[in-house]
């Protein structure tokens, strides 16, 4: 069963430790996850979150496209550039 797991931080932690453990606990080699650290509805509406979604529900429920490209990618808050 694939699974495609979105965790943040900032909301004081309030469910990111249970999304991680989550995660790791999924047997599934078909699992991605996602952490950030922005307003969770704000990332979750974000115009390339819901591209990587309809992505990943395409290929999974309609076999449609290779699946979701998933970057790695660390950002230091105190160094972070809004644009």
């Amino acid at each position: 069963m694939p699974a495609f797991v979105v965790a943040s931080w900032s909301d004081q932690g309030l469910h990111t430790g249970g999304a991680l453990e989550g995660f790791r606990r999924i047997s599934s080699q078909e699992k991605w996850l996602e952490v950030h650290g922005r307003k969770k509805w704000a990332h979750y509406y974000d115009p390339a979150s819901i591209e990587r979604q309809r992505t990943f529900f395409d290929h999974y429920l309609h076999g449609r496209g290779p699946g979701p490209y998933m970057q790695e990618k660390l950002c230091e808050p105190h160094r972070a550039k809004r644009r």
